[in-house]
């Protein structure tokens, strides 16, 4: 029996902070980079091609335009839910500080590509997210009372095995009623 080892994709390198100031630098120089919205989509190749030459430059990895698009548009959705969860963190304690606090380039980088996807936008009631404070706690449930003695089957009157109309079932349950 022979087994095969599959090679699985290297990891590269982190990239540095030198790496993702670079990248927030040129966010906040260009705002046609930060909405990703061009007149013409060759400005956007280009500015992605001279910002992949300074960020490969920088020391760190070296990686593809593609491969440095899909590397930031991971980094802004994991920084997203970091402080979605932070956010919601909050609003369940009551406040406090938060165990793991967004770093200085994640600020930086909510600031930039706007905070409204953690905090919603003013006024505008979201749907189905609804924070609830945690339910109150209930007291146990009321003791039940024990179910009613019947008498045992001693006492009762024999059971016949003569069909019975329903008049003459009635007049038997009322003679065992009163004996009782």
């Amino acid at each position: 029996m022979s087994t095969q080892i599959t090679s699985k994709k290297a990891r590269s390198s982190k990239i540095t902070a030198g790496q993702y100031s670079l990248y927030l630098e040129e966010l906040q120089a260009n705002e046609s980079f930060r909405t990703n919205k061009f007149k013409n989509p060759s400005i956007l190749d280009e500015t992605w091609n001279s910002l992949a030459v300074k960020l490969n430059a920088a020391g760190g990895p070296i990686k593809t335009v593609p491969q440095w698009k899909e590397r930031f548009a991971d980094w802004k959705c994991n920084v997203r839910k970091k402080a979605r969860k932070l956010e919601l963190s909050r609003v369940r304690t009551g406040g406090g500080p938060p165990d793991v606090p967004l770093s200085d380039l994640e600020n930086r980088l909510l600031n930039l590509s706007g905070r409204a996807v953690v905090n919603g936008i003013e006024g505008i009631r979201e749907l189905g997210y609804a924070v609830e404070p945690p339910p109150a706690v209930q007291p146990p449930p009321a003791v039940k009372p024990p179910p009613a003695v019947y008498p045992p089957a001693a006492v009762r009157a024999p059971a016949t095995k003569k069909k019975l109309t329903l008049a003459a079932s009635v007049r038997t349950l009322m003679d065992d009623a009163t004996r009782d």
